[in-house]
Parts: structure tokens; C-alpha cells; sequence
């Protein structure tokens, strides 16, 4: 009876920390993805230019909020199905990614090719901005003449003492899946 007590705490501890019971799964409905998300996105169309070339791209955001940090989770996706073959190379993507985020102020701090995904083409990238104290972590992958990215957004840097948002973070990016058609 003494650890009655004791063993509630501990499930109301283990549904707190590690129940992602608050995200829910959204599909992409002219992408054909669907991944988990912490709160209703938000749905942003809007045209790209690159190279005097424009793009149709999908975006969706959604924000957690834990304490006085929060994290922004968003879905990109870029259709180049009406361009050359130059934009079907993923160092391409990376490289615009990368010249974006960084004329911003944003300082690259990790780059990895090899992502443990059964995916032939994806890549991942870390940035630092200093001017938000906020950490950015991109995955990139490209699929049927579309890239897609999604990323998280810290405003703060996370400590080893906020595993919600870190254990989030990896929820979102285990979650993302493509569905397969009929």
C-alpha cells in the first residue's frame, strides 16, 4: 500500500515525459507526406525565385511552447517538376539552403550526408543564429521532382534540461513519411 503513492507518480511522470499524446498526424494534400505536429499547422503557398526561375512551394508551421522556450516545426515543399535536371541534384538544394540561412547570420555547424533514414537522398544541416539565440536543424530529401524540407526552429538554446522539446523535436522528425499511392 506504501508504494501506491510512489507507482501513480510514476506513470503521471511517464505519460508527462514521454507520452506524444499532443501531436497528431497531418497529411500534405498535394504532397503526399504526412508527418506528426505538436499543434494545427498553418498553410502558406507561395513562389519561390531562384535563378530567375520561380517555384510553387507549400509551407506548413506549427509552434510548441514549454516554459519560456518554444519550437517552431515546419514542412516545406517545393515543386520543380517543370525545370531541368539541375534542380534534381540535392547539393543544389543544400548549397541555396545554405546561402540563405547563413545571409541571414545564420552560421553553419553541421552538415550530414549520411542520415540513418532508408532514403537514398536526404541530407541534414545544423545552423547556429546568434542574433536569436535559436538553433535551426534542416533535413532535406528529394522525391518525384520535388524537394522537401522540414526543420525545426528553436528561439533559445536548448539545454540537456529541456528533453520535452529536444524529445519532441525527434518525435516530428521520425514522424515525416511518404504515403504511398494506389
Amino acid at each position: 500500500m506504501k508504494f501506491l503513492p510512489l507507482c501513480l507518480f510514476c506513470l503521471i511522470l511517464n505519460a508527462e515525459i514521454f507520452g506524444q499524446d499532443s501531436f497528431k498526424s497531418y497529411v500534405l494534400e498535394d504532397s503526399s507526406i504526412n508527418v506528426l505536429l505538436p499543434s494545427e499547422p498553418e498553410d502558406l503557398y507561395k513562389v519561390l525565385r531562384i535563378n530567375n526561375n520561380e517555384f510553387k512551394s507549400h509551407l506548413m508551421t506549427s509552434k510548441k511552447i514549454s516554459g519560456r522556450k518554444s519550437m517552431i516545426f515546419i514542412i516545406r515543399v517545393i515543386d520543380f517538376s517543370n525545370r531541368d535536371s539541375s534542380y534534381q541534384n540535392l547539393d543544389f538544394w543544400e548549397n541555396y539552403l545554405i546561402k540563405t540561412k547563413t545571409s541571414n547570420g545564420a552560421k553553419i555547424t553541421e552538415c550530414k550526408d549520411k542520415v540513418p533514414l532508408e532514403f537514398p537522398y536526404v541530407k541534414e544541416l545544423h545552423f547556429v543564429d546568434e542574433q536569436l539565440s535559436g538553433l535551426n536543424r534542416v533535413r532535406i530529401f528529394i522525391s518525384n521532382k520535388k524537394i522537401y524540407s522540414i526543420e525545426t526552429l528553436s528561439f533559445k538554446r536548448l539545454a540537456k534540461s529541456d528533453f520535452k522539446l529536444i524529445q519532441d523535436e525527434q518525435v516530428f522528425y521520425d514522424s515525416f513519411r511518404f504515403i504511398k499511392k494506389n
